[in-house]
């Protein structure tokens, strides 16, 4: 017997397949490279350039934790 779905189910399926898609999309819009990542951390000479990185991986960190950009 086949499976079926109300309209109000559906589109809860729906929701949730679209805002991971959304959530893929602006991570991959937003994140520089691995690569880009690694010279970043390399080329760090001082305590303001050191600060301003872990701000920005702060950012990443909460961004993925909270599962929100805001």
């Amino acid at each position: 017997m086949p499976i079926t779905l109300d309209n109000t189910e559906l589109a809860k399926i729906q929701a949730v397949a679209a805002a991971k898609l959304a959530k893929e999309t602006a991570i991959s819009t937003n994140l520089p490279s691995w690569s880009q990542v690694s010279t970043a951390v390399d080329n760090i000479s001082s305590l303001a350039e050191a600060k301003a990185f872990i701000k920005k991986l702060s950012r990443v960190v909460y961004w993925l934790a909270k599962n929100s950009e805001t």
